[in-house]
Parts: C-alpha cells; sequence; structure tokens
C-alpha cells in the first residue's frame, strides 16, 4: 500500500533527511489548501508547523511512499512529539488537489524560536528554506 505524504522541511529535496523517502516517488511541488497554520524555526534546526487562526498555507512536497517508508517516517515524527492529520493540498502548477498525510506540532508552549532567519513568509503562505549542513 502507498501512502501519501505532504513534507514542508527536513524530509524536502536538498535536506538533511531526504535520503528516508528515496525508495518513495516525488509527486511534485504543493501547498496547503487551508490557510490556518503557522511555521516557526525550532532551534535553526527544524521547522515545527502548528495550527493557528490567523495562519497562511505552507509551501512543500508531496511523495508516494511505501508502507515501510511511512511506519519510518511515523516513528520519527511522533517520537519528536508531532501529530498526524489528513488534509487537502494543491499542485503549485495546475492547482490539482491531494489528500494526503502531514505531520503537525499539537500547540507551541515548547517551542523555542531559532536565530536564523529560515521561515520565508510570502504572505499568504510559509516555506522553510534549505539549510547547509
Amino acid at each position: 500500500m502507498a501512502h501519501k505524504l505532504f513534507v514542508y522541511g527536513t524530509l524536502k529535496k536538498g535536506h538533511r533527511l531526504n535520503f528516508l523517502l528515496q525508495k518513495g516517488k516525488f509527486m511534485g511541488k504543493y501547498e496547503t489548501v487551508d490557510s490556518d497554520f503557522r511555521m516557526e524555526n525550532y532551534f535553526d534546526a527544524f521547522p515545527v508547523v502548528y495550527r493557528d487562526p490567523e495562519g497562511k498555507k505552507i509551501k512543500g512536497e508531496l511523495y508516494e511512499i511505501p508502507t515501510a517508508v511511512y511506519e519510518q517516517v511515523l516513528a520519527m515524527e511522533k517520537g519528536a512529539g508531532y501529530d498526524i492529520i489528513m488534509i487537502q493540498i494543491q499542485e503549485m502548477d495546475d492547482k490539482s488537489t491531494e489528500q494526503a498525510i502531514m505531520f503537525i506540532y499539537p500547540s507551541t508552549q515548547s517551542i523555542s524560536p531559532g536565530k536564523q532567519p529560515l521561515v520565508k513568509d510570502e504572505g499568504c503562505t510559509m516555506e522553510w528554506v534549505r539549510v547547509s549542513w
């Protein structure tokens, strides 16, 4: 069984954990349909996305991944305190929509902001920008 996973941070192409998705298929660049998310830079290491009624859309990538890869990513993300949600996303060019899994942080209480400007705010959308390691 294949799982559709929307990623917005260290799992994206060019970022340090993308190797985990090697056995999956890159489906393209997408953004969330809903604009009730906020993205923060956590200690300059990775982004944290959480719900915010005054939030924005999140830009990211869609992957279709096998169950074994999904279980590995699930263990990592759940271990880091993230929740799983199903979201509607739209392709950046043709605006076609998909249903996908996304990991979000349950609250903002324990977020410690980083110092580098790694979250690009584009008005109605937010995106994590590349970090060199």
